[in-house]
């Protein structure tokens, strides 16, 4: 949603996900649910955030949102992503989150 929101107005300059679908179609494939027929897709909008600072932070112990489901969206921007290896789709972001928030670009 974040992805989408900033895609669409002109004054975002940051935007920040934590373990996101940024590509909802190659998400739903991976894990074996139907699309979401209804819904847009982030990834088809992924070059309009070329403008925005991006930074993602993804689990790679997630089954939730596997990392690999983002790589059309990032390799569609110039988004940094910063893979944090033992963690997965719930943990430890919120205990974290001052040193990842710190890493990103909301404090810039």
């Amino acid at each position: 949603m974040a992805a989408l929101v900033a895609a669409r107005r002109s004054d975002v300059r940051c935007l920040v996900t934590v373990a996101a679908p940024l590509d909802t179609h190659a998400w739903t494939d991976a894990i074996k649910v139907s699309r979401l027929a209804t819904s847009l897709n982030p990834a088809d909008y992924a070059t309009g955030l070329n403008r925005v600072s991006q930074v993602h932070f993804r689990g790679k112990l997630d089954t939730l949102v596997p990392p690999h489901t983002q790589r059309r969206f990032l390799a569609l921007t110039s988004a940094r992503v910063i893979d944090r290896e033992s963690y997965d789709h719930v943990c430890c972001w919120e205990r974290d989150w001052a040193e990842l928030a710190a890493q990103s670009c909301l404090q810039r």
